[in-house]
């Protein structure tokens, strides 16, 4: 679960490295909220794929209190 979080908190950070930002890429930290990354144009209509649709499945307002329902 923990390596999950890790691997998506990656992605994230290596997507938003650059694309899409005309200043520059936005710093991602465990503080980013996600719906900032959700929101984050580099994404284009596809961020809201990045973490589970229904909010039932996971918790947090932040990437460092993500936690996620796996089954």
């Amino acid at each position: 679960m923990k390596a999950f979080m890790m691997l998506a908190v990656t992605a994230v950070m290596l997507a938003l490295s650059g694309a899409g930002h005309a200043q520059g890429p936005a710093p991602i930290t465990e503080n980013t909220k996600i719906a900032d990354v959700i929101a984050d144009p580099a994404f284009g209509d596809f961020g809201r794929l990045l973490f589970p649709t229904d909010t039932n499945y996971y918790g947090g307002d932040t990437l460092g209190t993500l936690s996620l329902t796996w089954y």
